[in-house]
């Protein structure tokens, strides 16, 4: 079953820009049309279907984007949310990591917040997450995996960029890692996003 991401993309057209690199528009929980852009490896694939998903098949270095409305509680605000929001966010059983059952064993190894230019001149902050943890596959075996998360809060929702790779790959793809999580940004358009029907009728 494909993973439940909370992303609704406003095309159903191809969300790679060019060879390497993504730009989309989806939509945050206040209706509003939001850019989301990152660089990935070209020998890199990106899966089809509604999901912003890109990987190394062969190898399970993987990219993904994760959409979820902010609590109440952060006001609008990335700063303010814990790291467990991430993690319930990532880990959910209906997720790509939670499908087969809780992943119990995950650990924060770091967190910390930059303010990162906007194209109008502002600054957004963005948390920065690594992860370490093991998922169960189907077959129910522990697989050790590491990851890096990258996240912005627009339009009321967590714009979650995580890139992860198989734990005994990460000293040799972690630049990689580091340089697709890094180049990820979410901003708004200004506008709002079509109509639900509409979107889902636009090729």
């Amino acid at each position: 079953m494909r993973a439940v991401t909370g992303v609704e993309r406003l095309s159903l057209g191809s969300y790679v820009f060019k060879p390497g690199q993504v730009l989309d528009e989806v939509r945050a929980v206040d209706g509003s049309a939001v850019s989301v852009s990152f660089n990935f490896p070209e020998s890199w694939i990106a899966a089809d279907g509604p999901n912003i998903d890109v990987r190394d098949v062969k190898e399970s270095d993987s990219a993904f984007l994760l959409v979820a409305p902010l609590p109440t509680s952060a006001r609008g605000s990335i700063e303010k949310l814990p790291p467990e929001f991430f993690i319930d966010v990532l880990f959910s059983p209906q997720g790509k990591y939670g499908a087969y059952g809780a992943v119990d064993e995950r650990k924060v190894t770091s967190s910390s917040l930059v303010e990162l230019s906007l194209p109008s001149g502002g600054q957004q902050p963005y948390r920065r997450l690594a992860l370490s943890f093991s998922p169960l596959t189907y077959n129910q075996n522990l697989v050790e995996r590491r990851a890096l998360v990258s996240a912005t809060a627009v339009g009321g929702s967590a714009f979650i960029f995580v890139t992860g790779c198989l734990a005994n790959r990460y000293k040799k793809v972690k630049e990689d890692l580091l340089d697709t999580n890094q180049s990820f940004r979410a901003t708004g358009s200004g506008r709002k996003a079509p109509p639900r029907e509409e979107a889902s009728s636009t090729a």
